[in-house]
C-alpha cells in the first residue's frame, strides 16, 4: 500500500470516528435534554405543590381569621352531638379559655350552665327536628351567655351535614341580630308615633271641619238670599277640598305603613258608575269641557270587590284629567273581558286632550307628593298624591296601570282590574230591541258618536239626523217608536212637532246642569251612554238619568224611634241633631259619657251615637260600662252603639268593633252614610217609608173623594214626601202656599217695575224654594233661571221672562185652590 492509499485509509477512519463522535454527541445531547426535562418537571411539580400548599394554607388562614373575628358564632357537632369546633366568639361568651376544654363534650352539657332552661329546651328541639327532617331549621332566641346581664338576640340556623343519606354532623350558625331588632323596634316606634300624630291631627282637623260642613248643610236647608247661598257654597267647596287633602294624606299613610286594606263586598257596577259620572259631571260643568262616556253594556252588573276603592281610582283619574285639561274633551270608558264564569277583567280608560306628560317625567309620575311641570301648572291645587295612591290601590287589587301621553296633546290612562262577577243581569239590555226603532235629532258630532255607539251596543235600530227637514220627513213616516231630540234644537221644532201628534215616546237630551221648562217630559242628560238609554227604552227610567248629590235624601221617617247623641262639643251636637231632624225621630243629646250612661239607664234608646274623645271617660269606656250592665238586662248588651269620631286613620273601624261598638261614623258626617246607618240600625218596624206613606195618604184621599188626587202642574207624591210624608201636612202647606201666592205675585211685579233687582232676586229665590217643597219642579227650575238672571243683573232677560213665569204661577194657584175646595167638600 503506497502512502496515498495509506493516507486515504486514515482519512476514512477519521471520518468514521468523527461520525461516531457526532452520533455520541447527539445521544448525549438528547440524554441531557431528557434529563433536563425530567429535572424541570420535578422542579415544576415541586413548585406547584408548594404553591398549592401555600394557597390552601392561606385560604385556611383566611377562613380561620374570618371565623375567629366574626360577631356570629359557628359551632360544629359530630353525629352524636359532641363538639368538633367552636369559634372564638363562642368561647369568649362562654368564658372558656381554650376549645380543648369542650372538645368532644356533648352540646347539652356545655350549654346547660350557660343559658336558661327554656333556651336549651327550644334549642334541643330544633336540633332534633333538623336531624329528623334532614333540612335547615331557623329559630330566633334571646340569649344571655353566662347570665352576665347582656341579652342578645340570635337568629340560629341549624344545618345537618349528610353523607350517603346519613347524618355525619351538624353545623350551627348564630347570627347576632340584636342591632337589627333594635333598629326595627325604633322604626316601629316611629311608625306608631306617626300614626298617633296622624290620628290626633285627623281628629283635630276633622272636628272643626264637621262643624263647618255640617252647618253649611243646615244653612242650605233654610230660605237664604242668593248672595248668602253663594257664600255658603264657596265655604262648603273649600271645606270639601280640605277634607279631600286630609283623606289623601291618610290614605298615603295607610299605604306607606302597609295597612292599606282591600275589603271586597258585593256591589252594583251601575250604581258605582252613577256616582262617579255625577260627581265628575259637576267638575266638567265648571271647566266647560266636553265629557263622553262609553260603557260596555254586556258586563255583569253585580260584582264582588272593593267598591269604594274602585270609585276612588276612577275619580282620581278623572279628576286628574279635569285638572290638567284646559280645553277639548275627556273620555271615560269601561269595557270588560270575561276570563271564566266568575272573573271579569275590567278595563278603565280615561283619555284627555290636556297638557300631556314629558318623557323625562314618566319615572316620577306615580311618586308621592309629585306634581309635574310646575312652571306651567302653578295654578293647579292638590297634594300630588292622587296618582301615587291610585297606583298602589291598583297594585293591591292585582291590577295594572299604563300611561300613554304626548306632551302638549293629551294623555291616556288605562287601568285593568280583575273582579269577581256574580250571577245577574248585564249592565244594560233592551227588551225586544229590534222593535224599538229610534229617531235621533242631534247636530253635535260628539253626541252623535256617543249615541250611535250606545245604540249599536244595545242592538237598537236607529237613525241620526241633523236637519229639520229630514227630521220631520222621518217623523211623518211613523216608523219610529221613540224620538230623541237635543234640547238646543227643541225650541225650534216643538210647535210643529206637536202638530204631528206622534205616538212615539219622546226624550229630550239636555246638557248637564241645563234647566228644562217643559212639564211631564222625559229627559236624559249628557254624557249619553247605554245604561240610561236602555232604562228609557225599557220604560224604567225617571225624568233624568242621574240625581244630584246635593239633594237631601230622606227615604224614611221614624217618629217612634228614640236616639241619643253623645258629644262633648255643643257644635257637634247641633250638627248631628240638625242632620237627623228630617227623620222625625225623638232625639236626646248630652255632652259627657257619665251623663250618657245615666240617660241610657233611664230611657230605652233604639240607637246611640257615642263620641270617642271626651273628658272624664271617653266613648270606649262609656260603651264598656253600658255593655257591663247587660248582666242584669240584655238590652244593654244589644242596643246599637255607633262610634262617632273624627279619627279616620287605618284600623279605626276595627278598633271600635273590637271595643263593643256596632258601627262607625266618621266626622265630618256624610249625610249619605248617615242615612245608611240609620236605615241599618233603626228597628225596621219603626221605619216608615216616605213614598209608601205618601201613596197611602193619596189612597185615603181617593177613597174620600172617589177619584185620584191630582193637581195639574204638581207631582203630588214628591210634594207629600217633601213635607214630611203626611197628606195632612201637604194640604196644610198647599193652603199656606195659596194664601201667600197672590201677595207674592204682586210683590215680584212691584220690585221688577221699580228696578230693585236685589229685592226681586230675594223674592224669586223664596218662591223657588216653596215651589220645590210642594212638588212643582218645572216651575221651580224656571224661578232658578230668573234668580240667576237677578244675580247677574240681567234686566232685559228679567223683563222678557218674568211675566210668563208669573202667569204660570197664577194658573198653578188656581189649580191648587180648586183641589183644596174639592177636598174640603168631600171630607
Amino acid at each position: 500500500m503506497n502512502d496515498l492509499d495509506s493516507l486515504n485509509s486514515q482519512s476514512e477512519s477519521i471520518e468514521d470516528l468523527q461520525k461516531e463522535i457526532r452520533s455520541l454527541k447527539r445521544k448525549l445531547s438528547l440524554a441531557e435534554i431528557d434529563l433536563t426535562r425530567t429535572r424541570m418537571r420535578s422542579i415544576s411539580q415541586n413548585r406547584v405543590e408548594t404553591m398549592w400548599n401555600n394557597s390552601i394554607k392561606k385560604e385556611l388562614q383566611f377562613f380561620t381569621l374570618v371565623l375567629e373575628n366574626t360577631t356570629n358564632i359557628l359551632l360544629l357537632l359530630d353525629f352524636d352531638g359532641r363538639f368538633a369546633y367552636a369559634s372564638s366568639i363562642f368561647l369568649k361568651n362562654a368564658g372558656l379559655l381554650d376549645f380543648s376544654l369542650i372538645n368532644g363534650r356533648h352540646y347539652k352539657d356545655v350549654l346547660k350552665p350557660l343559658v336558661t332552661e327554656e333556651n336549651l329546651k327550644r334549642f334541643s328541639e330544633a336540633v332534633e327536628n333538623a336531624s329528623t327532617e334532614k333540612s335547615t331549621i331557623a329559630i330566633e332566641e334571646e340569649i344571655d351567655f353566662n347570665f352576665t346581664g347582656s341579652m342578645r338576640t340570635y337568629l340560629i340556623h341549624i344545618t345537618p351535614m349528610n353523607e350517603d343519606d346519613k347524618i355525619t354532623g351538624i353545623m350551627l350558625l348564630f347570627n347576632d341580630i340584636t342591632e337589627i331588632k333594635t333598629s326595627l323596634m325604633a322604626a316601629n316606634q316611629a311608625n306608631h308615633a306617626k300614626s298617633a300624630f296622624l290620628a290626633k291631627m285627623s281628629h283635630e282637623i276633622r272636628t272643626p271641619m264637621n262643624a263647618i260642613l255640617g252647618m253649611t248643610e243646615l244653612i242650605m236647608r233654610n230660605d237664604i238670599t242668593p248672595a248668602v247661598q253663594e257664600h255658603i257654597l264657596t265655604i262648603r267647596q273649600a271645606g270639601m277640598n280640605l277634607l279631600s287633602i286630609i283623606d289623601d294624606i291618610l290614605d298615603f299613610s295607610k299605604i306607606e305603613s302597609g295597612k292599606l286594606e282591600i275589603i271586597p263586598k258585593e256591589y252594583l257596577l251601575s250604581s258605582l258608575l252613577n256616582d262617579v259620572i255625577s260627581i265628575i259631571n259637576t267638575k266638567v260643568l265648571e271647566s266647560r269641557l266636553r265629557f263622553t262616556v262609553y260603557i260596555d253594556n254586556t258586563i255583569p252588573d253585580t260584582m264582588y270587590g272593593d267598591e269604594p276603592r274602585i270609585r276612588q281610582i276612577m275619580l282620581n283619574l278623572l279628576t286628574n284629567a279635569v285638572k290638567y285639561t284646559e280645553r277639548g274633551h275627556i273620555s271615560f270608558s269601561i269595557t270588560g273581558e270575561m276570563k271564566d264564569n266568575n272573573t271579569v277583567i275590567l278595563v278603565i280608560k280615561v283619555i284627555d286632550t290636556g297638557k300631556g306628560i314629558r318623557q323625562e317625567d314618566f319615572e316620577k309620575l306615580f311618586s308621592e307628593f309629585s306634581r309635574l311641570d310646575l312652571v306651567k301648572n302653578t295654578s293647579i291645587q292638590g297634594t300630588g298624591l292622587g296618582l301615587a295612591i291610585t297606583h298602589n290601590l291598583v297594585k293591591a287589587m292585582n291590577g295594572s296601570i299604563d300611561v300613554y301621553s304626548v306632551y302638549g296633546e293629551g294623555s291616556t290612562f288605562t287601568v285593568t282590574l280583575p273582579q269577581e262577577a256574580r250571577k245577574g243581569p248585564a249592565l244594560a239590555m233592551v227588551e225586544n230591541a229590534k222593535d224599538k226603532t229610534t229617531l235621533i235629532f242631534e247636530r253635535r258630532e260628539i253626541n252623535q258618536t256617543a249615541i250611535r255607539d250606545a245604540m249599536d251596543s244595545l242592538g237598537v235600530e236607529h237613525n241620526i239626523v241633523s236637519t229639520e227637514d229630514i227630521f220631520f220627513r222621518e217623523v211623518m213616516s211613523k216608523k219610529y217608536k221613540f224620538v230623541f231630540v237635543a234640547s238646543v234644537l227643541y225650541d225650534r221644532i216643538k210647535a210643529k212637532y206637536r202638530e204631528f201628534k206622534s205616538d212615539a215616546k219622546f226624550l229630550l237630551i239636555t246638557d248637564f246642569g241645563e234647566t228644562v221648562y217643559e212639564q211631564n217630559i222625559s229627559i236624559i242628560t249628557t254624557p249619553v251612554f247605554s245604561i240610561p238609554i236602555a232604562k228609557f227604552l225599557n220604560g224604567t227610567a225617571g225624568s233624568s238619568n242621574f240625581s244630584s248629590k246635593n239633594e237631601t235624601i230622606i227615604r224614611f221617617i221614624a217618629p217612634e224611634a228614640n236616639v241619643l247623641i253623645v258629644d262633648d262639643l255643643n257644635t257637634n251636637l247641633k250638627v248631628a241633631e240638625g242632620l237627623m231632624l228630617p227623620y222625625c225621630m225623638k232625639i236626646d243629646v248630652c255632652n259627657n259619657g257619665i251623663k250618657a250612661i245615666e240617660m241610657i239607664q233611664a230611657k230605652r234608646y233604639d240607637l246611640i251615637f257615642m263620641d270617642h274623645m271626651m273628658p272624664e271617660i271617653d266613648g270606649i269606656e262609656a260603651t264598656e260600662r253600658v255593655r257591663n250592665l247587660g248582666d242584669e238586662d240584655p238590652y244593654y248588651k244589644n242596643v246599637p252603639i255607633i262610634a262617632l269620631t273624627a279619627n279616620a286613620v287605618s284600623g279605626t273601624r276595627e278598633m271600635f268593633l273590637q271595643n263593643n261598638f256596632n258601627d262607625f261614623l266618621a266626622k265630618p258626617i256624610d249625610k249619605f252614610i248617615l242615612d245608611s246607618i240609620l236605615e241599618k240600625w233603626i228597628p225596621k218596624e219603626k221605619q216608615i217609608n216616605i213614598k209608601a206613606k205618601a201613596s197611602m195618604e193619596t189612597a185615603n184621599i181617593i177613597n174620600r173623594t172617589g177619584s185620584k188626587f191630582e193637581i195639574k202642574g204638581l207631582d203630588v207624591k214628591k210634594g207629600i214626601s217633601r213635607t214630611g210624608g203626611s197628606m195632612e201636612n201637604y194640604l196644610n202647606t198647599l193652603t199656606v202656599f195659596y194664601k201667600d201666592g197672590a201677595k207674592t205675585i204682586r210683590e215680584i211685579k212691584a220690585s221688577m217695575e221699580k228696578g230693585d233687582i236685589q229685592l226681586y232676586t230675594i223674592q224669586i229665590h223664596a218662591i223657588k224654594s216653596a215651589l220645590t217643597s210642594i212638588g212643582c219642579n218645572w216651575l221651580s227650575e224656571a224661578a232658578k233661571i230668573l234668580e240667576t238672571a237677578g244675580n247677574q243683573r240681567d234686566l232685559s232677560f228679567i223683563k222678557i221672562h218674568t211675566d210668563k213665569f208669573l202667569s204660570e204661577l197664577d194658573t198653578l194657584l188656581v189649580n191648587i185652590y180648586s183641589c183644596l175646595i174639592e177636598t174640603k167638600s168631600n171630607k
